[in-house]
């Protein structure tokens, strides 16, 4: 009978002391992640209604932005994530055909001007995004709200022509500077968490970006917008027990 007794009390402890550590698991989080993430999407120029666009058409055309990020935890709730990115955004721009002329296949009445063109913009960055989580368990919601400063590595542009006998080709790139590097951005995302094993962590966040930057084809400050899916996934370092 003692033995009995004994066994259901070592039991009974055993649960106990269990449910002490998963109280314990529940309530810990990382206060130090680091991770990398990329951010497919499309991006195009926002100009105003009283630029000189007609006879154009402004397409928006697909870019990515690359992260090795650091990530910091205030709570299980708010957290502030930095680092350093790259990233491509551009757009492409096709002319009526009455703004454009054929290039004809005899020289010397060649026309210059092309069918469209694509104009790509190259970046490297420090961005500042505050995340807010939601929820309990595994998967989580997560939102974020975001800032960078960016500074305009290179871009270029490419044109497209089309001949009078139907072919279409296109020229080298032509790679353009500009005197004012910095560009600044505003973001928005909402997306889940999910936790891998103990330290691991995906997040898949849909996003919208807002860019202000000097163009160097037009000399002036010209506003992008890009609209992506982020993902990512984080390494946690330093996990708190309280």
């Amino acid at each position: 009978m003692r033995k009995i007794i004994f066994l259901i009390l070592f039991i009974s402890g055993s649960l106990f002391a269990q449910d002490g550590v998963l109280d314990i698991d529940k309530s810990a989080y990382h206060k130090i992640l680091i991770g990398l993430s990329v951010s497919p999407g499309y991006s195009n120029i926002i100009l105003p209604n009283s630029d000189n666009s007609k006879g154009r058409i402004y397409k928006s055309q697909f870019g990515y932005t690359f992260g090795l990020n650091f990530n910091y935890n205030f709570s299980k709730k708010i957290g502030l994530i930095t680092g350093v990115s790259w990233s491509a955004m551009g757009y492409r721009t096709d002319f009526e055909e009455q703004n454009y002329s054929k290039r004809a296949i005899v020289a010397g009445i060649r026309s210059l001007d092309p069918k469209s063109n694509k104009s790509n913009y190259y970046f490297i960055g420090i961005p500042l995004k505050a995340i807010f989580k939601m929820g309990k368990g595994k998967v989580r919601f997560v939102g974020g709200l975001g800032i960078a400063a960016s500074s305009l590595i290179k871009s270029t542009t490419k044109n497209f022509y089309e001949y009078q006998n139907g072919d279409k080709r296109e020229s080298a790139s032509s790679k353009y500077r500009t005197n004012i590097n910095l560009a600044l951005s505003s973001a928005i995302s909402f997306g889940i968490e999910t936790s891998l094993k103990n330290k691991h962590l995906i997040r898949v966040e849909p996003n919208f970006k807002l860019d202000w930057f000097a163009s160097p084809l037009t000399n002036s400050v010209t506003p992008f917008w890009t609209a992506g899916i982020n993902f990512s996934y984080y390494f946690g370092l330093k996990k708190n027990l309280n």
